[in-house]
């Protein structure tokens, strides 16, 4: 196995984990997303995004849709937090988020010898 397949993997696993939490309202993220001005119910979009991406980036026809559509969904994470004035501590998750896409993205040009 490929370090580009374990890496993939990770991205896959921890957007999957992100999607569930939004699905499953775990921390009552649903006031965090009300906070922030989103309509009720908004964390199941961004659920069914993170899970849907999380599997399409499992797949390699669909991986670099998958990438672009996570990198832009994690940009309009690091938007609202920015226009929130939320403090340093909430931006930690989506930089970490962002790396791993980052590097997926890397690993996969690579094994793909572009």
């Amino acid at each position: 196995m490929s370090i580009a397949a374990i890496v993939n993997g990770i991205t896959a696993l921890a957007f999957a984990c992100a999607g569930l939490a939004n699905l499953f309202n775990v921390g009552d993220v649903e006031a965090n997303f009300r906070r922030w001005g989103y309509p009720r119910g908004w964390r199941l979009l961004t659920a069914g995004l993170e899970l849907a991406g999380a599997a399409s980036l499992l797949l390699p026809s669909t991986r670099l849709v998958a990438l672009v559509g996570l990198a832009l969904l994690i940009l309009a994470v690091f938007v609202t937090l920015l226009k929130g004035r939320e403090r340093f501590p909430h931006f930690i998750p989506p930089i970490g988020f962002f790396a791993m896409i980052l590097a997926d993205a890397a690993l996969q040009q690579l094994a793909w010898g572009v």
